[in-house]
């Protein structure tokens, strides 16, 4: 292309054409490169009917510019690498969803059954069975938590072993005792009454949950009772006991310590 704009030749057209060519004077490429030593353009081209690249440069003769060389480049094989490219991206995009949606589905699925298994084992826990274990591995916050229910059962496990301990010298302590000992709750109900005292009143052993009323049939021990409870002291004294065996009970009665209401 000459600097007026005159194509001067083209690859694609016989040199008998090349008059009818209309000037490229004001093509964009063409300005550029007259202007900045190089020009680029992308466009539609109307004479071949498809998007074309354009490229230009300047040339010389003899130490000055005498025209510019232009190369064009058919954009369709382009468009191509970029559709199927696009469609790679599309296909790896769906392949890593779906990859993304298992691996979360398998995640979820093992987490609940996980989940499912602890709380089973919390279940049989409350039930009784503190020696039932979660034994969950990993480091993640499940096994974290399945490690703290089992450190968890350990320590009632424990701390029940050691009240039935307590519980069961207790129990000796006052099986073996001659004095008798009773305990009602705020409700005046028994609670619990030691083989001494059922033979001091003549209990029967279904006495316990009964009222005490309804068990003791002796106004004086009951008044001392209610007057015990009644106050925040101690009450002491005499119970005559009727019967085939007359005798007379020293009595004393107080709150246990932690428990208002009960004595």
């Amino acid at each position: 292309i000459s600097l007026e704009g005159e194509v001067l030749g083209d690859s694609d057209v016989d040199s008998s054409g090349i008059p009818a060519i209309e000037n490229h004077r004001e093509r964009p490429e063409v300005l550029e490169a007259l202007t900045r030593g190089q020009g680029t353009s992308v466009r539609y081209s109307h004479t071949l009917g498809q998007r074309m690249m354009y490229v230009a440069l300047p040339f010389h003769r003899q130490g000055r510019p005498a025209g510019v060389l232009r190369a064009a480049l058919p954009l369709a094989q382009v468009d191509q690498a970029i559709t199927h490219l696009r469609m790679l991206l599309l296909g790896a995009s769906l392949l890593a969803l779906t990859l993304a949606g298992l691996v979360s589905t398998l995640a979820t699925r093992r987490i609940s059954l996980t989940l499912r298994r602890l709380a089973r084992t919390a279940g049989r826990m409350v039930e009784g069975e503190l020696g039932e274990r979660a034994r969950t591995p990993g480091h993640d916050e499940i096994a974290t938590l399945g490690k703290s229910l089992d450190r968890l059962a350990d320590s009632l496990s424990t701390a029940l072993t050691q009240l039935k301990a307590e519980r069961d010298l207790l129990g000796g302590i006052l099986a073996d005792m001659q004095e008798g000992v009773l305990v009602l709750d705020r409700d005046s109900r028994l609670v619990h009454a030691n083989p001494a005292l059922r033979a001091m009143l003549l209990l029967d052993s279904e006495c316990l949950g009964k009222s005490l009323i309804e068990v003791i049939r002796n106004g004086e021990l009951v008044e001392l009772l209610e007057r015990a409870r009644a106050s925040a002291s101690p009450a002491q004294g005499e119970v005559e006991l009727a019967g085939l065996k007359p005798r007379r009970l020293m009595v004393q009665a107080s709150h246990l310590r932690g428990e208002p209401g009960d004595l």
